[in-house]
């Protein structure tokens, strides 16, 4: 099973197809956002019982490493991000880890 990125407009996943008519929110998975080659947290909150999570960066810090983990669940890094890559409104699907 692969995770499939979704912004505003359509999949990332080349030559992928996916229709959801409804979701398993992960309640309480983390994001913390870091400034890269450092340890400094710019930024860690907790998904509600709906699965959504709030996150604000500013372009003076940037850029950011990512991490959104949650148990039993493969963790979604992305590194060297920029503000605005690491705060985009997207659908992340985590695999369970097998």
């Amino acid at each position: 099973e692969a995770n499939i990125y979704f912004d505003k407009t359509a999949p990332t996943v080349a030559g992928s197809k996916v229709d959801y008519t409804s979701y398993t929110a992960i309640e309480g998975a983390k994001l913390e956002v870091t400034k890269v080659d450092t340890s400094f947290i710019t930024w860690r909150r907790y998904s509600d019982g709906i699965g959504a999570l709030p996150i604000a960066q500013t372009i003076e810090d940037q850029t950011y490493d990512w991490r959104l983990s949650a148990p039993e669940k493969v963790s979604v890094i992305r590194a060297d991000q920029s503000a605005l890559l690491a705060t985009k409104h997207e659908l992340i699907v985590m695999a369970a880890i097998s």
